[in-house]
């Protein structure tokens, strides 16, 4: 007999990716196909789920696309992220299971070849988490980040917190925005030279943040995005840590930043004002208790304000380089790129004169907007007539934009018109001795006051059809607030100044807030804006922010001016080593009230655990 060794048929391994579970409980491998399968499983149920995502590498070459959750859903990648130190201080530090720029075979890691690879839409009052997961982009093209959440406006909808990004040409990370929500202990290493940074934070994009503000700005609150406890290094050239907009909420707090290239525009990011297009300016921004490490060996910005209200304070700024101002600033009135769409120019040494631009009013209907018609009130040009520096016309030939023109010194208009240039901002032409600059807007007449949909008188943050009441333009009178959501102004257009206080570190400019020349009759110190001052701050205090404990403030006091009582607040639960304290202003009576107490920190949302709920109606069976 012959002996014959049997080998057995060799068949294909393959791993397939898959999602398996059921409700409340999903695992599936990192692949987009396997992941989306499970997490449409899981926004099909009422109840709240879980989705494990298994340790491994996949690419995710395709944007997104699941179904919005209306219920609460945990995403918990195999990523491990661990802090050590203090936040907000120096040597605080982070690990975690994926290192450098590429995948490994730790953790769960997911690379994006596009645009917004992941972006849940949340609605009702679900609360998405994402977590655990190393998130690394390659695409060179981003507007919106590798990751995202669109929430429902006032609702608390999504956590990310410990995960690792990872960002080679990117120019954002993440965006964020509808709802409220918390990012917290993630480490963002930035790379790339696109600008942008970490993070876009919006508020109700789909109404341009007339949503935002139209809402009471209440600071110190849970209201827009929390934002605390995060690494974010810079090594490659961006705008910043946040860049926010559409009416925007943002708390920055116990944050690390630093920055290593000489190409970092500012070490915050962007509040962008109502002056890029038919979108409302972020609506307030509270920025403490940060360390700003600043070693690109070049003076560098802390940041830009275009809008709302700010308060600065407690942050440590330290580096090999100084940091320079926090800028307040107001595009429509410095002819930035890209403000056609409001088209204000502001060159009167008064603040507010030129509301004769009188621009038409937004919509009734407040999803539909409608700014991006915006009308002045302007003459006709005409041939051989003398012009005052300063006049408007809005040409009805020659003209394929129906853009207006500002006169820019006395002249007489010549008999021949060449084309009137179609470039904006402030593109120029010359018309015989006229020089006139392109301020943008429509050359159809405006409505009177009162006869076409506007914004209440009592309430100019609210749109309202036409009546005697709804007789407010765009820009408005109310004293202090000359142009709509200017930085120092708040919901209704009233005064809402930007207060800075203890800010220290090696690096700290002597004053931190500044504005431009040509802002600056309309952003006035000491009453759109007040810096800390150690001096001037007992007997009388008349300018700027003092610090102490509450009995000490001055009883003599301008309106308008800042006390931080050291002494009280119970705000800070944590044993970080940061003091608590609340923000007084004085009042036109020399009575000092309390303005701001900070959000609670840590963000109670730190606690909460998504459970799915326990099983109900379980039935033993015995069989034998």
């Amino acid at each position: 007999m012959k002996l014959r060794w049997l080998v057995p048929f060799a068949f294909p391994v393959t791993v397939w990716a898959a999602c398996s579970g059921s409700s409340p409980n999903w695992t599936t491998t990192p692949d987009q196909s396997s992941f989306t399968t499970c997490w449409n499983h899981a926004v099909a149920q009422s109840t709240p789920q879980t989705i494990t995502v298994a340790a491994g590498t996949a690419t995710w070459s395709s944007r997104w696309s699941g179904n919005p959750a209306t219920n609460s859903v945990t995403i918990h990648g195999a990523t491990t992220v661990t802090f050590s130190g203090t936040a907000g201080q120096s040597g605080y530090s982070a690990k975690w299971g994926d290192n450098s720029g590429a995948c490994s075979s730790v953790g769960t890691c997911i690379t994006g070849t596009v645009d917004t690879v992941f972006e849940p839409a949340v609605s009702n009052a679900a609360l998405v988490r994402i977590t655990g997961i190393t998130f690394i982009s390659t695409d060179s093209g981003s507007s919106h980040g590798i990751i995202g959440c669109q929430g429902t406006h006032t609702q608390a909808n999504c956590r990310i917190d410990h995960n690792h990004f990872y960002m080679e040409p990117l120019s954002l990370t993440m965006f964020v925005y509808g709802g409220n929500g918390l990012v917290d202990h993630n480490e963002f290493d930035d790379t790339g030279s696109g600008g942008g940074g970490p993070m876009a934070i919006g508020g109700d994009v789909d109404s341009a943040g007339y949503l935002n503000w139209q809402d009471p700005t209440n600071l110190g609150s849970a209201d827009g995005w929390v934002i605390e406890q995060n690494i974010i290094n810079f090594t490659g050239a961006t705008d910043g840590a946040v860049d926010s907009y559409y009416g925007a909420k943002v708390t920055f707090r116990f944050n690390n930043v630093t920055a290593t290239t000489n190409a970092l525009s500012n070490g915050i990011g962007w509040n962008h004002g109502t002056d890029s297009g038919a979108l409302r300016s972020t609506v307030s921004d509270e920025i403490y208790g940060n360390y700003f490490a600043n070693n690109t060996g070049a003076g560098t910005e802390i940041g830009n304000s275009r809008g709302g209200t700010m308060l600065y304070w407690g942050n440590i700024h330290a580096g090999n380089a100084p940091w320079t101002s926090l800028v307040l600033q107001y595009f429509r009135c410095l002819g930035q790129d890209h403000s056609s769409t409001w088209g204000s120019v502001c060159t009167d040494a008064s603040p507010g004169v030129d509301l004769g631009l009188n621009w038409t009013p937004v919509s009734n209907v407040t999803s539909s907007v409608n700014a991006g018609f915006t009308t002045l009130n302007a003459k006709d040009w005409r041939v051989s007539h003398s012009y005052e520096a300063g006049a408007y016309i809005g040409p009805t030939s020659k003209n394929a934009g129906n853009y207006n023109y500002q006169n820019q010194r006395a002249c007489t208009s010549s008999d021949t018109r060449p084309s009137f240039s179609q470039t904006f901002p402030f593109g120029k032409t010359s018309d015989g001795s006229c020089t006139w600059r392109n301020v943008g807007g429509s050359t159809a007449a405006s409505p009177s006051p009162g006869t076409a949909a506007g914004f209440l008188s009592t309430a100019p943050d609210t749109t309202c059809d036409s009546g005697a009441t709804c007789t407010i333009y765009f820009d408005t009178k109310v004293a202090g607030c000359y142009y709509r959501d200017q930085p120092g102004c708040d919901h209704n257009q009233v005064l809402a100044p930007n207060y800075e206080w203890e800010n220290t570190g090696a690096q700290v400019p002597s004053t931190v807030f500044s504005t431009d020349p040509q802002t600056a009759n309309m952003i006035v110190q000491n009453q759109h804006y007040y810096d800390y001052q150690t001096t001037g701050c007992s007997g009388t205090q008349t300018t700027g922010v003092c610090t102490g404990a509450l009995a000490s403030a001055a009883p003599t006091c301008t309106a308008g001016v800042g006390y931080w009582a050291t002494d009280q607040g119970s705000w800070n639960t944590s044993s970080n080593g940061f003091s608590n304290g609340v923000l007084y202003v004085c009042g036109s009576d020399n009575t000092w009230s309390v303005y701001y107490t900070p959000y609670i920190y840590p963000d109670p949302l730190e606690s909460v655990v998504i459970r799915p709920a326990p099983p109900m109606n379980l039935k033993l069976t015995v069989s034998h």
